[in-house]
């Protein structure tokens, strides 16, 4: 009995007629809205990909997590720096979570 009686309420509320009038116009500009994104997204995964095949060609190198960004002398110098901080540790028998 109480769903027959928030059946006929909701039935009776203007969303409802709303939503029953433009149900189309609204798919539309739902589909519309999907495309719009999608579209997006796929400019915004090219613009990434363009970027990283510019970093690997101006840094003369380039690997999965791409160290450098320009200078190939100071990106080995930082990650040389790194390691030495890591052997520095492992000296004092401390483990790091990587």
């Amino acid at each position: 009995m109480d769903a027959e009686k928030l059946d006929k309420k909701l039935k009776q509320s203007e969303i409802y007629k709303f939503w029953e009038k433009n149900q189309q116009f609204i798919h539309a500009v739902l589909g519309i809205f999907i495309v719009l994104l999608l579209a997006g997204m796929w400019f915004m995964q090219v613009k990434t990909n363009k970027l990283n095949e510019e970093i690997s060609l101006n840094c003369g190198w380039g690997e999965e997590d791409y160290y450098c960004y320009c200078e190939k002398s100071e990106a080995v110098a930082m990650k040389n720096a790194y390691e030495n901080v890591l052997g520095f540790m492992e000296d004092f028998n401390v483990t790091l979570d990587e």
